[in-house]
C-alpha cells in the first residue's frame, strides 16, 4: 500500500494512536483529552510512527470530493475516509467499499443550535423534531451516503443502501462504534501542531 493511501491528517493520526493502542504499544487513546502531559507523551509515539509512514501517504484530504478523487482519479486503494464517499462511490457502482475498522469506526452526532434572540422558536423545534424522524434519517443517509444516528432508520434504505450499510458494519461492528470525546480546549491546537509536523515531514 505504499504511497497509495489517502486520509486527513489529524484522523489518521488519531487511527494510528487507537492502532497502537490495540496492540499494547501505546496507552488507551482517551488518555490523551485527560491533559496536555498525558497528550503529548501519547502523541509524540503517534507522530513518530506517522512520520516514519509518510511514505505510504499518496494524498491527505480535507472535504468530501476529494476523497472521490482520491479513489477515482488519483491512485489511492486505501484510505481513513467519512463514510458518505465511499459510500457514495459504492452505491454509483464504482470499485469502492467502505468498512469498519476492527478497533471500531469513529463515530460522532452532528448537532444544532438556535442563536440568541430567535424569533422563530416554535419552527425551529419542529424542524428538529422533523430532522431526527426515522424517515428524514432514512431519506437523509439516501441522498447522501453519511450514516444516520436515528434508531431504526437502517430498516427504511432503499436495497443499495442497506447493502452498503451491511458490508460497513458486519458482525459487531455497530456495538464497537469509537465516539470522539469532548475536546478540551486545549486540545486542538496541540493537535494541529502535531498535525503540522506530519503534514511537513
Amino acid at each position: 500500500m505504499k504511497g497509495r493511501i489517502q486520509g486527513r491528517p489529524h484522523s489518521m493520526m488519531a487511527g494510528i494512536g487507537r492502532y497502537l493502542e490495540g496492540a499494547g504499544k501505546l496507552p488507551p487513546f482517551t488518555d490523551t483529552y485527560k491533559d496536555e502531559a498525558n497528550m503529548r507523551k501519547i502523541w509524540d509515539q503517534i507522530t513518530k510512527f506517522a512520520v516514519k509512514h509518510k511514505p505510504w501517504v499518496k494524498q491527505f484530504w480535507n472535504d468530501h470530493d476529494t476523497q472521490k478523487v482520491g479513489f477515482m482519479q488519483n491512485g489511492c486503494v486505501l484510505g481513513q475516509t467519512w463514510d458518505g464517499p465511499a459510500i457514495e462511490l459504492f452505491k454509483q457502482g464504482k470499485p469502492v467499499q467502505y468498512m469498519a475498522p476492527k478497533e471500531g469506526a469513529f463515530a460522532w452526532l452532528d448537532g444544532m443550535s438556535m442563536p440568541i434572540g430567535a424569533k422563530n422558536i416554535e419552527q425551529t423545534y419542529a424542524l428538529i423534531n422533523e430532522i431526527y424522524t426515522v424517515a428524514a434519517a432514512a431519506d437523509s443517509a439516501i441522498k447522501t451516503g453519511y450514516n444516520g444516528t436515528v434508531k431504526g432508520y437502517a430498516d427504511k434504505l432503499d436495497e443499495k443502501s442497506k447493502t452498503a450499510f451491511k458490508l460497513a458494519y458486519p458482525g459487531d461492528a455497530l456495538a464497537k462504534l469509537w465516539w470522539w470525546p469532548d475536546e478540551p480546549q486545549w486540545y486542538a491546537s496541540i493537535r494541529a501542531e502535531y498535525r503540522d509536523k506530519f503534514v511537513a515531514a
